[in-house]
């Protein structure tokens, strides 16, 4: 159980890391849209981000049924989103 919310706080903070890299090349590409090597690496940390979110949902729903109502306060932390 500790080795899951420890996988899933290590999750929380790579989507975390590739949410501000999203915003980053979301600004390079605003200044220069024919970049195609940023548009490349925005493609594939939103594709990393979404399977990051994939795996988050997978470890939630295996601590939900044995951990009860104390999923519902780290599910407030994560509800920021953008």
């Amino acid at each position: 159980m500790e080795e899951v919310k420890t996988r899933l706080q290590q999750l929380r903070l790579r989507k975390l890391e590739c949410q501000r890299r999203l915003r980053v090349l979301q600004q390079k590409l605003a200044t220069n849209p024919r970049d195609r090597w940023t548009k490349r690496e925005l493609t594939e940390v939103e594709e990393l981000l979404a399977e990051l979110e994939a795996e988050e949902q997978r470890y939630l729903r295996e601590i939900k049924p044995k951990g009860g109502e104390s999923h519902d306060a780290d599910e407030g932390e994560n509800s920021g989103g953008g």
